[in-house]
């Protein structure tokens, strides 16, 4: 069974409108979370999912899950977006425990509504 507790940081700013209204832009996302194991009573895995966006161009993506019964970090993802509008930019770091680290890099461009071009390394 897993528990989570989302926490968000938002801040209103004005839409750039005629009406000058306000609109809500997120900055902060952070889900701590953890499994607890019905059948032992134990809590099994400890983790966090956060998305940081300080600027509606540049983004921070990490989830980390930690293994309580081997005290050993079992997976982390990082990657930093920049970009904004149809072009972004991806770079990531991935680890998976005794399995692998990787760097990634990806380059996505919208070309329309229905079309998008996507690399990724």
């Amino acid at each position: 069974m897993r528990f989570g507790f989302e926490n968000k940081l938002q801040t209103k700013h004005r839409s750039g409108g005629k009406d000058g209204s306000l609109s809500v832009r997120e900055i902060a996302r952070i889900i701590p979370f953890f499994d607890y194991d019905v059948k032992t009573g134990r809590i099994e895995n400890v983790g966090m999912d956060t998305e940081l966006r300080p600027y509606s161009w540049l983004g921070l993506e990490s989830d980390v899950l930690y293994n309580t019964s081997d005290d050993k970090v079992e997976t982390a993802n990082f990657d930093l977006v920049v970009g904004t509008g149809p072009t972004r930019l991806f770079v990531g770091q991935r680890y998976i425990r005794e399995e692998s680290s990787q760097t990634t890099v990806g380059l996505h461009c919208q070309i329309n509504n229905e079309w998008g071009l996507k690399v990724y390394e």
